[in-house]
């Protein structure tokens, strides 16, 4: 639910709205600073520009925020491998 509200808006102030799609705007703009050399973060933000924002977390946590469909995705995979999330959130992106 806060992905999918950072990517409206939707249940937040004006002022707090407005620094969510900043944020998310920066990080789309520019994938390579949010994960760096070789991530799939990076990747899967390069392949949609502007339109996915992607980010891992720990232990094999993968969130996403889809603004034109106002969509979060929050997934983990039980075994905590990035590789098998890595494939897990591409293929729920797709």
């Amino acid at each position: 639910q806060g992905f999918a509200r950072m990517a409206t808006g939707r249940g937040f102030a004006p002022e707090r709205a407005k620094a969510a799609k900043r944020l998310l705007s920066a990080c789309m703009a520019e994938p390579f600073l949010v994960a760096g050399t070789g991530k799939a973060d990076v990747a899967l933000m390069q392949a949609a520009p502007g339109r996915i924002f992607v980010k891992t977390g720990a232990e094999g946590v993968y969130c996403a925020a889809l603004p034109e469909l106002g969509l979060g995705i929050a997934l983990k995979c039980d075994d905590g491998a990035g590789r098998a999330a890595e494939v897990m959130i591409a293929a729920l992106l797709a």
